[in-house]
């Protein structure tokens, strides 16, 4: 049943991020660009290319998700890629939809951002934010399809086309406040000596103190 299906999805997002979140370069999460160039932890400059590489990488994917369901007859169960929605599109209204996505996203980058902070234990970041993502996954799949992430969004919506397009500004709005939220709560949970910016990473891969400090 539906309840079943979303709780599979959950599980297997919140696993694949711990995974992965812990293969890669940890304290990099595309995701929370934003937030983590407010608080100086990333380059802006190195944030905007992730921005770039991460809304190409949705694209992407989102054709070859198209490619299978055209030319392979891949059942699209969802009927739009997999699209984030509300109204008749989703379940929930307009005004749910952008309350849901912005305190998810808030919830979700808040436990990136503590999780991967200086008194954070390293070895936990992974499990910790995997548990986090299924825990937003297992509240937003039945009402949103879940977003928390605009290049999870605009790639499906892109190649969906109709209500799926129309739709998409709110799954682009809503987790740019969300994490924008994270970034001014964060500092309010630390002890000013906790949240003291580490050396921002440029571009270059060099490490450079913030600016101010």
């Amino acid at each position: 049943d539906q309840a079943t299906h979303n709780k599979i999805v959950s599980f297997i997002w919140g696993i694949a991020d711990d995974v992965l979140r812990d293969l890669f370069k940890r304290g990099k999460y595309p995701d929370v660009i934003l937030p983590m160039c407010v608080i100086r932890r990333m380059d802006a400059v190195l944030g905007g290319l992730y921005i770039v590489v991460q809304f190409l990488g949705g694209v992407v994917g989102a054709f070859m998700l198209w490619l299978m369901v055209e030319q392979f007859d891949v059942v699209d169960q969802t009927g739009a890629l997999g699209s984030n929605g509300y109204g008749d599109a989703g379940g929930i209204n307009l005004t749910g939809a952008l309350v849901v996505e912005v305190l998810l996203t808030m919830f979700f980058v808040l436990a990136v951002l503590l999780l991967t902070d200086k008194a954070a234990s390293a070895a936990m970041a992974g499990v910790g934010i995997g548990a986090a993502l299924s825990a937003v996954h297992l509240i937003g799949i039945g009402l949103t399809g879940t977003s928390v992430n605009p290049a999870r969004s605009f790639g499906p919506a892109l190649f969906a086309g109709g209500t799926a397009l129309e739709q998409v500004w709110v799954f682009l709005l809503a987790p740019a406040v969300g994490g924008l939220l994270a970034a001014v709560v964060y500092p309010l949970t630390r002890a000013a000596d906790v949240v003291e910016a580490p050396a921002v990473e440029t571009p270059e891969g060099d490490k450079r103190a913030p600016d101010g400090a």
